[in-house]
């Protein structure tokens, strides 16, 4: 193993560098590593020159990562936490950990798989806390800075090399109406579809699933005098229907 570069590198770089993809500003990264804000932009400069990349760019959003930041991020967090376990000297062990995952997922993926699995994970790590999210956009970039530690969705034709995808289920897109619902007898085409009002449930990063093509081709139809909803809730879609 070559050590010179570890040799010359200041690990710190490492943490500092993590804040800075949570945070997305020098101030509020600064204020969470107990430093000030000259320095971290000092540390922001340091790690500019370590990787040969400007690695963040203003925006009327804030500090936005560059591709190389994301890639670097894509791997931080797991280099971090082998340093921490190596220090530590201690294994991880799910039943003592006190944590919080972060997990995002829609409404109607929550109500068919948390239940049982909330239940097994109290008696495997009745320590950790989940934090769910139902409504984000992008969540391949809130992976790679840290924001997410998870995201169940529905399947992109493509990953990137650095993100690992497992498909869960199966579960084919579907119409629901209300019992005695003229759709409920005859032939269900597009244009019977398009006469009536819609509720739309809001799935994020729609455009990467191949509903998108179904969705968009009734839309395409749809008579503009017909109204509509659009919900990332699907209670709400539910109570609606009746």
């Amino acid at each position: 193993m070559d050590t010179l570069n570890l040799h010359k590198t200041d690990l710190n770089l490492l943490v500092a560098l993590q804040a800075l993809l949570e945070e997305r500003s020098v101030s509020r990264a600064a204020e969470r590593l107990h430093i000030t804000q000259p320095a971290m932009s000092k540390t922001l400069s340091r790690l500019r020159a370590l990787f040969g990349d400007p690695l963040f760019t203003r925006s009327n959003r804030g500090m936005q990562p560059t591709p190389r930041a994301l890639e670097l991020a894509a791997e931080l967090n797991s280099v971090l936490d082998d340093i921490n376990r190596l220090v530590s000297g201690s294994r991880f062990d799910p039943y003592t950990y006190s944590g919080e995952v972060t997990l995002a997922l829609s409404e109607y993926v929550g109500i068919a798989l948390l239940p049982a699995f909330i239940q097994r994970l109290h008696r495997l790590a009745p320590r950790l806390s989940i934090r769910t999210i139902t409504r984000l956009e992008h969540q391949l970039d809130a992976l790679a800075t840290g924001a997410l530690d998870f995201a169940i969705h529905i399947a992109q034709s493509h990953y990137p090399a650095e993100y690992r995808a497992q498909q869960l289920v199966t579960a084919p897109a579907a119409i629901l109406v209300r019992a005695q619902h003229p759709l409920t007898t005859g032939e269900v085409t597009w244009d019977r579809l398009a006469s009536f009002p819609l509720i739309r449930v809001y799935v994020p990063d729609l455009e990467q699933a191949e509903l998108a093509r179904s969705s968009d081709a009734f839309m395409r139809v749809r008579s503009p005098s017909q109204g509509s909803l659009e919900t990332s809730h699907l209670m709400t879609a539910m109570e609606v229907l009746r």
